[in-house]
C-alpha cells in the first residue's frame, strides 16, 4: 500500500481533533474505496508540496471529489473586501442531501506543556496553540461564508491531528478538544539516551509532509544510530523539532509517535 493511500485512510478514519457544534460527522474509508493510480495522478497534477497542511487539504479534496463524488462549488476561494484579502474558504460543495456545505479543514499537532500561560498546548514551533487555532477556525473562518457565500446551508470543521504528552494526559481538556484525539509523546533532546534503555526498538525520522499515517517502510534504522544523529542535530543552535516513529523491530509496526524538541523549547514563545 502506497504512502498516499495510507495517508488518505488516516485523514478520513482518524478521530476528529475537535468536538461540539459545526464539526464534520465521522466518516470511514477502506483501501477498496480508493483508486490508487487516480490518487497518485491527482497529487502529481497538484504539484509537489512540503507543507503538511497543504498536503492534508489535497487529500481531503480528493476524498470529497473522487471518492464521495460531491459537487465541488469552490476550493481555496479567496474572500476580499475592496483590495484587501480577508480570508479564504477551503471548500464549498453540494452534499449528498443537496445542502450547500462550507467546510474548513486543518491538521494540527500540539505538545502538552502546562506552564500557566496562554495555553498548555503550543505547537512544535511554539508560536501557535490549540485555543488560538480553534478559536480562529470557528469564530472567523467558518463565519466568512455567512456574508460572502450566503447560499451555504451548513458549516463544518474537518480537523484531524495529534497531541503529544510528557506522561498521562490531563482529565480536563480545553474546550473544543475531542477526548478521542490521537496522541503521542514528546521528550527533550537531553533525554534521547533514555530511549536506548530497556525494550529494543527501531526508529524512523518522519519527514514532512508525511506526518499523518505511519510511514510505510520496508526497512527501519537502528535506534542507536538515529539517537546519535538527533543528538548531533540538537547540538546546533536553533535546531527544529523532529517527529520520530518508534517501531517494533520484527513487525516494523509503529509502537509510538514522538516529538523530540530542544532543551530550551518552548523559548520561542
Amino acid at each position: 500500500m502506497s504512502q498516499a493511500v495510507r495517508d488518505l485512510l488516516w485523514v478520513v478514519n482518524c478521530p476528529s481533533f475537535v468536538c461540539g457544534n459545526n464539526v464534520a460527522p465521522p466518516a470511514t474509508l477502506t483501501s477498496d474505496d480508493i483508486d490508487a493510480p487516480s490518487l497518485h495522478a491527482f497529487l502529481v497534477e497538484q504539484g509537489d508540496v512540503h507543507r503538511v497542511g497543504r498536503y492534508f487539504e489535497r487529500l481531503v479534496q480528493y476524498w470529497l471529489v473522487h471518492v464521495r463524488q460531491v459537487e465541488l462549488l469552490a476550493a481555496g476561494l479567496q474572500i476580499c473586501e475592496g483590495k484587501r484579502t480577508i480570508g479564504e474558504l477551503d471548500f464549498v460543495y453540494r452534499d449528498d442531501d443537496g445542502a450547500v456545505v462550507h467546510c474548513e479543514v486543518a491538521v494540527k499537532f500540539f505538545l502538552h506543556h502546562p506552564h500557566g500561560g496562554v495555553s498548555d498546548y503550543p505547537g512544535p514551533n511554539a508560536s501557535d496553540n490549540f485555543e488560538f487555532k480553534t478559536g480562529k477556525l470557528f469564530s472567523q473562518q467558518l463565519e466568512l461564508s455567512r456574508v460572502h457565500y450566503p447560499t451555504v446551508q451548513r458549516r463544518e470543521a474537518f480537523v484531524k491531528g495529534m497531541v503529544f504528552y510528557r506522561s498521562q494526559r490531563p482529565k480536563v481538556l480545553p474546550a473544543r478538544m475531542s477526548d478521542q484525539h490521537a496522541a503521542g509523546r514528546w521528550i527533550r533532546a537531553g533525554e534521547l539516551g533514555h530511549l536506548l534503555d530497556g525494550e529494543s526498538l527501531a526508529a524512523v525520522i518522519v519527514e514532512k509532509p508525511h506526518w499523518l499515517a505511519p510511514v510505510a517502510m520496508t526497512a527501519v534504522d537502528d535506534l542507536a544510530s538515529v539517537v546519535a544523529g538527533l543528538e548531533t542535530h540538537f547540538n546546533e543552535a536553533g535546531a527544529h523539532p523532529i517527529m520520530l516513529s518508534l517501531r517494533d523491530r520484527s513487525t516494523l509496526a509503529e509502537v509510538e509517535r514522538m516529538f523530540v524538541v530542544s532543551s530550551t523549547w518552548p523559548s520561542a514563545r
